[in-house]
């Protein structure tokens, strides 16, 4: 997909989202809905999952990589075989684009020569958000520790960070992951 076509489909997707979420609010609410039921939270969950994957496709075009598309079923995945990323924060303004931009800030301390976190730092979030071969992701975000603190998850389909492959392709000695002991 070129990369105008790609910012054309983020421009009309937006928009509808705008004018979906600005239709909702102005709805009387006579029932009393379960939250997952009411319109203006089924809003707030849509807007919220197309925050997620604008950030993530922002991401994986500046390494010319295919865009993800949504999985709702991915979003709802805990003990799954599917690739993750958690992020936990206190700051309750903080949303998908603030998350996703720390995932992606892993990159300096990714040697992509060697497949190698530097200088003992973490960009296995890094790695998983640019895999070359996933395809889709679903996230969501919790409320914790009675309104204390925030995780937000993301999983990933099919999922990266395998053993010795880097995530834009390729084999190497040193792996990002590391098989549990005594499985290889």
């Amino acid at each position: 997909m070129s990369p105008i076509r790609f910012l054309f489909n983020i421009l009309i997707s937006s928009l509808f989202i705008l004018s979906v979420s600005s239709t909702f609010p102005l709805l009387p609410f006579h029932h009393h809905l379960p939250d997952e039921l009411h319109p203006a939270v089924q809003v707030k969950r849509a807007i919220m999952a197309h925050q997620f994957l604008i950030a993530h496709n922002c991401v994986r075009a500046a390494y010319g990589l295919s865009p993800l598309r949504w999985n709702r079923t991915l979003m709802h995945s805990p003990d799954s075989p599917y690739g993750e990323n958690m992020f936990w924060s206190k700051k309750s303004h903080w949303g998908p684009t603030e998350v996703v931009k720390c995932w992606a800030d892993e990159k300096v301390y990714y040697n992509q020569k060697t497949n190698e976190c530097i200088n003992g730092e973490k960009c296995d979030h890094f790695t998983q958000l640019v895999w070359k071969d996933t395809e889709r992701v679903g996230c969501g975000r919790v409320r914790c520790n009675n309104d204390k603190g925030f995780l937000y998850v993301c999983s990933y389909d099919p999922p990266g960070n395998y053993y010795f492959e880097g995530p834009f392709g390729g084999t190497f000695t040193k792996s990002i992951a590391y098989p549990p002991p005594g499985s290889v």
